[in-house]
């Protein structure tokens, strides 16, 4: 990948960050015509070959694509994970005719389970609510849902399924944008942590690495889990934490063909063979290694949502750090008081489902200051009190 020299480099956007946040929202503003670089403080698919993840949250989760999955009521969350659902089919479409990789909307949609009769009612006022919003959904009694999915346990009481709450490999997503972004001619630096931010009259001018500056149009910060860190360079506070978020796979090709989702966790099968199982929520920092605990718990729900479990062979287990705000919104668009930063973080669990209408909400505001109604509720001055920009 390519490393600047001193001086040397200069972008009309620098997204800091190489997740499927900052990738897709490169790509995107490569193809309304600036120039771009991505600084990125690890490796990236290309680079990383066999090694393992860095705690980038993207390349660590499970890939629901599910804005249904944990709302019963209208909020900006809601409202966005489904104009990203919306999107994904000719996102997808588009990145496998720029790239050639087959980024695939994988299964015949989302079972959300219901296990005791408190939670069958829970779920039958969100599923009539949902109804009422025009959305595709049906409601199955425990008979259809053994049908469905036979390997199910068969004391389920009832699901709801949502076909179009589908899932997607997040690697192969991740990869399919490094090319992307390559083949459109962004520019990738990696394995380069910025050190400092340069400013001159209430904008950024430069973004520093040990490596020389990188002098800037526009500052996109979009680095997850470490946004707040590099923020913090500008006296700028960023109300995001690192939640890990523990996973595990099993090796049971065909064991499930829906992706399965309870009150306690979720079941996702991927083409390959592999069954996830998903996902521990742990407020322990940067500590990213799984844990006994962690595991052993990932293993207890298989046990409890499958009717034999103890068999399956055990594939592996690793985690990824999920950015999270106080009220598990995303944050985007600019940050008060900067006349060219820009912020996307904070996607919590919902990064993968929103990379198609970040990148499209982001884009139009970076380039063309087209400022999308979809951005009411998630911009930074909702936390209005939290936040101090430097006076310069």
């Amino acid at each position: 990948m390519m490393r600047p020299s001193a001086g040397a480099a200069l972008a009309d956007v620098v997204v800091v960050g190489g997740g499927v946040i900052g990738l897709s929202i490169a790509w995107r503003v490569r193809q309304r015509g600036a120039t771009v670089i991505v600084v990125e403080r690890g490796a990236l698919p290309s680079d990383r070959g066999a090694a393992p993840p860095d705690g980038q949250a993207g390349w660590a989760a499970a890939g629901m694509l599910a804005p249904l999955a944990e709302t019963g009521s209208r909020t900006p969350l809601l409202d966005l994970g489904l104009e990203s659902l919306a999107l994904y089919s000719q996102f997808v479409e588009e990145l496998a005719a720029a790239t050639g990789v087959p980024v695939a909307l994988q299964g015949p949609g989302m079972l959300r389970l219901a296990q005791t009769p408190a939670r069958v009612e829970a779920l039958q006022k969100v599923f009539a609510w949902q109804r009422s919003l025009g959305l595709s959904l049906e409601w199955i009694e425990a008979e259809d849902v053994r049908r469905m999915e036979p390997a199910l346990d068969p004391g389920i009481a009832a699901a709801v399924f949502s076909p179009k709450e589908k899932s997607v490999d997040p690697r192969t997503l991740l990869c399919a944008l490094e090319k992307a972004c390559v083949s459109s001619g962004v520019q990738l630096v990696t394995e380069t942590p910025v050190v400092g931010l340069e400013t001159s009259e209430r904008r950024v001018a430069a973004v520093r690495t040990a490596d020389g500056n990188i002098s800037c149009g526009e500052l996109v910060l979009a680095a997850g889990a470490w946004t707040p860190a590099i923020a913090r360079m500008l006296d700028l506070v960023i109300p995001v934490v690192p939640l890990r978020g523990q996973m595990v796979a099993l090796a049971c090709p065909g064991k499930l063909s829906h992706t399965v989702y309870s009150d306690e966790g979720y079941l996702v099968p991927r083409e390959d063979g592999k069954l996830l199982v998903g996902a521990t929520e742990e407020n322990v920092g940067f500590e990213l290694r799984p844990t006994v605990g962690g595991i052993s718990g990932l293993l207890g729900l298989a046990g409890r949502l499958l009717t034999d479990a103890s068999p399956l062979p055990f594939h592996s287990a690793w985690a990824g750090l999920r950015p999270a705000s106080p009220d598990h919104l995303p944050i985007l668009g600019s940050a008060t008081g900067w006349a060219n930063l820009h912020l996307a973080t904070g996607h919590f669990r919902n990064g993968i489902l929103l990379t198609p209408v970040t990148a499209r909400i982001m884009a139009a505001w970076i380039t063309e200051r087209e400022s999308d109604p979809l951005l009411r509720g998630v911009e930074l001055n909702r936390f209005s009190s939290r936040e101090s920009p430097r006076s310069d």
